[in-house]
């Protein structure tokens, strides 16, 4: 952090954890305008920041700039946030946020998402952002989804090359979507055991989330029961916020859902 940051900009320097809550501040009420958001991508991608002690206010500076330039819809912020999340190795905290935060920007996001996913990068963590940004976008904004399921579909065709974890996401967004024509590609992926099941659960549970049969016809093998233990480690505030802006449609169900699968995970990496 060598250069100073300008008021008030430099106010989220003091914010610290307790205002990174489950529901998202109103940043624009600090006085934050567009004139902010070279400022803002700056902070947002501060890595001595990014890096640093989060147990000081200002490491947590650059998690309130990018909810910041979510709210402002800065297009700006795209590219410096994808950069961002390459250079960072843990996505848990990062891949939810910033997906929030792709999905407040809206169309101005679609291409470098869509570019990402595309790309032959070996980055798991940056392929599930890219889809779960898009699932964002399409999600905060009805209008978005003729230009969001082709790419989602697009990316479902590489199943064979895809991570399993990325093709989970890609079932789960499709699905939840009600993508009907991703049927085919979805029986191809499981059937070839390229599916991380931990997300969506297996080919039954996908089936009957669909509407394609009633009931299962052996155990499920994934895991979509809640487990408290399994949702402990990020305690009252830590998972996906609601944007502030009013054009957000209820998830509840679906972030339950991938709460599980990063809690899951993250006891994993703890073992």
């Amino acid at each position: 952090m060598s250069t100073p940051y300008p008021p008030p900009v430099a106010r989220l320097l003091e914010l610290g954890e307790a205002a990174a809550t489950r529901t998202w501040m109103d940043y624009l009420g600090l006085g934050l305008g567009l004139e902010h958001v070279p400022d803002l991508v700056r902070l947002a991608t501060d890595m001595e920041l990014n890096e640093g002690d989060g147990e000081r206010p200002e490491g947590w500076a650059p998690v309130h700039a990018w909810r910041a330039l979510g709210q402002l819809r800065a297009p700006e912020a795209v590219e410096p946030l994808l950069e961002l999340a390459g250079k960072l190795e843990d996505g848990l905290f990062t891949d939810p946020e910033l997906a929030v935060v792709f999905g407040m920007i809206g169309r101005a996001a679609i291409r470098p998402l869509t570019r990402i996913l595309a790309g032959d990068s070996r980055s798991r963590t940056l392929h599930v952002l890219a889809v779960r940004g898009l699932d964002e976008i399409a999600t905060q904004d009805g209008t978005m989804r003729d230009e969001v399921v082709p790419q989602l579909l697009a990316a479902l065709e590489r199943w064979e090359r895809n991570d399993e974890e990325v093709n989970a996401f890609l079932v789960d967004a499709l699905t939840e979507m009600r993508v009907m024509e991703a049927v085919p590609l979805m029986e191809q992926a499981f059937a070839a055991d390229r599916v991380d099941l931990l997300l969506r659960g297996d080919w039954e549970d996908v089936q009957r989330d669909l509407g394609l049969i009633e009931e299962r016809r052996e155990r499920s093998k994934g895991l979509r029961t809640p487990l408290p233990a399994m949702l402990e480690p990020f305690g009252e505030g830590g998972w996906v916020p609601p944007p502030a802006p009013p054009r957000t449609r209820d998830r509840d169900k679906k972030n339950k859902r991938k709460q599980q699968k990063e809690s899951r995970k993250k006891n994993r990496r703890r073992k």
